[in-house]
């Protein structure tokens, strides 16, 4: 018996009886081509719905047709991405439905049962389609065909290699002949008709699919495949037509459909007032002008670099060329990345407030918006968003200058957009860098990182803090990024001219590979000191440099060493705050920043207040919001009810220099590479205390900062402490010596005017030492030459690929990968070049009960350990982390820590989603705990100490 398709092709009951899913609980299952002709309507539905004009225009360019081809092409490799069922090797695992196949002619030899994993699906799937193409379709060429069929290859996370594609016809006793053969042929040909490409793949034939349209078509046919796969919307046994499944399916799903910008401003200054509330009177500011005129003024997608002084509005700069870009170039949302979670929760916070002044299209639709890093679901903002679709806030603002009556976005967090794979297709993202360098990490399913990045706008933070090891990945993925066409803002207070012109030329070579052209521009315009604050913008050739003006508010900062004794560091804090005041001390090593915080609290009492990575994240989260409340804008310290201290020490780590945003009036900090010591000084009298900063002590109203952290200053070359040498190396801190030399016998720092002639003198290859230092500069730069190469040696061991050039497909792309990567320590360590760490859940145990440990180090709430906590609780306990120190993180004791940890064991948590597999660091009634040799005590005040058990004092 036959039956005709939708292509009018004929469909016989052995073709039919060919199956894709089957559940062995039930015994139901679903045909081959009912799943096929599912997955083709879906991608129909994401086309025309839920992908960005961005990704749709990327993916059409280079065909005949247009857009038209491009959404013909999705529903096609959509249709036909599981024909590789359709053979022996597959079909034999469900014996029940064998059987029926067996009945229609469809046979199995001998060992295929044994022998069925030697094929996956995916594998003979694109094996079958090349073949098609080349046999039945007239396809000239097998490389142009397999720019096609890879995408059916690789479908399941990863295309496969060459020696796969051609051991496949070694295996025809896994493929299966003759009646087999036919039914493929019948199938596609049925599919080839269904979604209407029977008149195009003539006029594909000699088209290669270029790479990148490659990469986002396979991520395409992965997210209708999934989907298509979910029996909660495609039942295995439903009556409905083919039509009638998919509309049912997609309004049950209800994805968001993608951000467009609507009434953007043409004022730049109506643009900020109306997206960031400016206060009358306020003013954008220099650079924040020259960065929107270049994204208005680009013709084609851009990469736009940001250099501008600390506290200078970058961030909100960034938002408002996003939203231009996005208008400009079809972007269907943002990427937001920062160097660390902190960073990203904080501006998790300061995106969705942007999120819900912008106007949308979308009438009780919300935009769906996501937190992308390993612990976003203990974010309170994160959880807080609705899930699913949210309603739109109507604002009735009569003095709104644009229009009364508005309707502006409402952040959702989508219920099937969740996860390290599917989180982050949200139109709206906020993650770590990791998130964005995974991107050039190979690793299963990277088309879908690929896709969550190709239809937004990305805007890389503090990309100054990028190592050379993570920028081995950033440039790579900039490359993939300028090759998808995809808008990219890059935000740094100071980048050396070598970094600069590094970005902006992998940026502008994907460009170029993607437009199949060369590179043909003038980098030199990058070199040196060009300006500052600066906006440069790719343009296709040279980059067009754009200088601003400086923001109306200079400083004078007065800058002085310190020696490096308790008794300078008393003797300078007791006479500067004789009169009360604020100030920060910035250590480079927790140990520093702990004996510093014990020295002082002697002296100054409950007025000193630290800060480090070694508290239980909860107790660190809470202090981190105690001094933005504090030492915040005087908007922030205002609303929290409080007023500004009268005195107050902070001493803390490098967390001081990337995640807060306060304010003090005296700055000292340890010596450290001389980016991030005007990082430092950054948060040095960083917003205005009233005129002529007359509400600052009446001593400290002239910004001071002194460098403490060198052994003797009067050395030849001076000599860092021991630890700010481990973590920074000694060359990076040699340079800083240098270009600070005459700052500090002058003992004047010009803000911002300072910052571009330093950091540039800094980190130039013709740095020259005073007379008999060049022996000790060439030695350290020669040892960090070799680190550095050997850093980048270890970072292409799984970097991703140039964009190649068609007809290349993307056979092998991701060959010997790391497979899958998720958003843990042990994720962010291949993007990383950090030491092992280890995260463990810090707990106390009194007597038979088992405590959370609350800020002051009292006894919390008991938690049950023989049964699950419970959702709430459990979710509670997760946030109370604590990384351990480096100490014992080495090699040499790592083993010994993880056993000593794994000792511990809470039957009752393995049930829990939040708890199960965590390592818990039990503490006694003392809060201490011995592991593996070490004696560890936790202290509220100074977070994790540590000492050998052969020592007496903290190591």
């Amino acid at each position: 018996m036959l039956t005709r398709g939708r292509g009018d092709m004929a469909v016989s009951n052995a073709a039919q009886s060919v199956w894709a899913k089957y559940d062995r609980d039930t015994g139901l299952g679903l045909s081959l081509l009912a799943h096929l002709k599912d997955a083709c309507g879906v991608a129909e539905r994401i086309w025309d719905e839920w992908l960005p004009d961005q990704v749709i225009e990327r993916i059409s360019e280079d065909l005949p047709g247009g857009r038209d081809d491009g959404r013909a092409l999705v529903r096609w490799l959509s249709g036909v991405h599981d024909i590789g069922k359709a053979t022996t090797a597959f079909a034999i695992q469900a014996p029940p439905l064998a059987d029926r196949m067996r009945d229609h002619g469809l046979t199995f030899g001998v060992g295929v049962a044994a022998d069925r994993q030697q094929l996956p699906h995916a594998l003979a799937g694109q094996h079958i389609v090349t073949r098609w193409l080349i046999g039945d379709r007239g396809w000239p060429s097998k490389k142009i065909a397999s720019t096609y069929s890879v995408v059916v290859g690789g479908h399941h996370g990863v295309p496969p290699t060459d020696r796969q594609v051609f051991g496949v016809p070694d295996r025809p006793h896994l493929l299966g002949d003759g009646q087999w053969a036919v039914v493929r042929t019948e199938i596609l040909d049925e599919m080839a008709g269904h979604a209407g490409v029977l008149d195009r793949l003539a006029a594909w034939s000699g088209i290669p699919l270029p790479y990148p349209a490659q990469v986002l078509v396979t991520a395409v046919v992965i997210v209708a495949d999934w989907i298509a796969s979910n029996p909660d919307y495609f039942p295995y046994q439903d009556p409905s037509t083919v039509a009638g499944r998919v509309v049912a399916a997609w309004e049950d799903l209800a994805l968001t459909p993608p951000w467009r910008p609507v009434r953007v401003p043409a004022s730049d200054e109506a643009l900020f007032a109306d997206r960031f509330r400016l206060p009358p009177g306020c003013s954008i500011r220099p650079a924040q002008q020259e960065a929107m005129t270049a994204a208005r003024q680009g013709t084609e997608p851009q990469l736009i670099v940001i250099e501008a002084p600390m506290g200078d509005g970058k961030t909100e700069a960034a938002l408002a060329c996003a939203e231009i870009l996005a208008a400009r170039h079809g972007s269907g949302g943002v990427f937001v990345a920062l160097p660390t979670m902190a960073t990203s929760d904080a501006m998790f916070r300061r995106v969705k407030n942007w999120l819900e002044l912008l106007p949308t299209e979308h009438e009780g639709v919300g935009e769906s918006f996501y937190l992308a890093h390993g612990k976003s679901a203990l974010n309170k903002d994160f959880r807080d968003i609705p899930w699913g679709q949210g309603p739109q806030s109507i604002d009735i603002d009569g003095s709104d200058r644009h229009h009364s009556e508005r309707v502006t976005a409402v952040a959702v967090a989508h219920s099937w957009l969740r996860g390290r794979k599917k989180g982050p297709l949200s139109s709206f993202v906020v993650g770590t860098i990791d998130q964005v360098l995974f991107g050039a990490l190979r690793s299963k399913h990277l088309a879908l990182r690929h896709l969550a990045l190709a239809g937004k706008v990305v805007i890389v933070d503090e990309v100054h803090a990028v190592d050379v090891y993570m920028n081995t990945y950033l440039t790579r993925v900039l490359e993939w990024l300028g090759a998808y066409g995809v808008p990219t803002v890059l935000l740094s207070a100071t980048l050396p001219a070598g970094h600069r012109r590094q970005l902006v030329q992998a940026y502008d070579q994907g460009r170029a590979a993607g437009e199949g052209r060369p590179v043909t521009a003038d980098y030199s315009v990058l070199d040196g000191d060009i300006g500052y604050p600066v906006v440069i913008a790719s343009t296709g050739s040279t980059p067009a440099v754009r200088p601003a003006r400086a923001s109306a508010r200079h400083s004078s900062v007065r800058v002085e060493p310190i020696a490096d004794d308790d008794n300078a560091l008393l003797g300078e804090l007791r006479e500067a705050l004789r009169g009360g005041g604020c100030a920060a001390v910035v250590r480079n090593t927790v140990q520093r920043a702990q004996d510093t915080a014990v020295l002082l609290r002697r002296e100054f009492g409950a007025d000193v207040l630290l800060l480090h990575s070694r508290f239980i994240a909860t107790h660190r989260a809470a202090r981190e919001e105690r001094l933005r409340n504090l030492l915040g804008p005087p908007d922030v310290v205002h609303a929290a009810g409080l007023t500004r201290p009268r005195r107050l020490i902070l001493i803390g780590t490098q967390v001081i220099e990337q995640s807060l945003d306060i304010d003090v009036d005296l700055m000292i900090t340890d010596l450290a590479p001389v980016d991030l010591i005007l990082q430092r000084i950054g948060r040095l009298h960083r917003h205005a205390r009233g005129a002529g900063e007359q509400d600052r002590p009446a001593a400290l109203r002239e910004p001071r900062c002194l460098i403490a952290g060198v052994v003797h200053w009067s050395a030849e070359p001076p000599q860092p402490v021991s630890g700010s040498r481990r973590v920074y190396g000694q060359a990076t801190l040699l340079r800083s010596c240098i270009v600070l030399r005459d700052l500090l016998q002058r003992r004047r720092l010009d803000l911002p005017g300072d910052i571009a002639p330093l950091v540039q003198a800094a980190y130039s290859a013709h740095l020259v030492g005073p007379e008999g230092w060049s022996d000790a500069l060439t030695s350290a730069d020669t040892e960090q030459s070799r680190k550095d190469a050997e850093r980048q040696v270890r970072a292409q061991a799984f970097r991703l690929g140039p964009v190649q050039l068609p007809p290349t497909s993307l056979i092998g792309w991701l060959a010997d990968s790391v497979g899958e990567v998720d958003d843990t320590a042990q994720g962010q360590a291949q993007v990383r070049d950090t030491e092992e760490s280890v995260e463990v859940i810090a707990v106390q145990r009194i007597a038979d009960q088992v405590h959370l440990i609350d800020p002051h180090g009292r006894p919390g709430r008991v938690v049950a350990t023989d049964g699950d906590p419970g959702w709430a609780l459990a979710r509670e306990v997760a946030q109370c982390t604590l990384r351990l120190p480096y100490q014992l993180c080495t090699p040499r004791v790592l083993d010994a820590v993880i056993t000593d940890l794994e000792r511990t064991r809470y039957p009752g948590w393995g049930q829990s989603p939040w708890l199960g597999g965590q390592l818990v660091l039990e503490l006694d009634a003392d809060l201490t705990a011995v592991v593996a040799g070490h004696h560890l005590r936790y202290d509220p005040e100074l977070g994790l100490q540590v000492r050998r058990a052969d020592q007496k004092g903290q190591t």
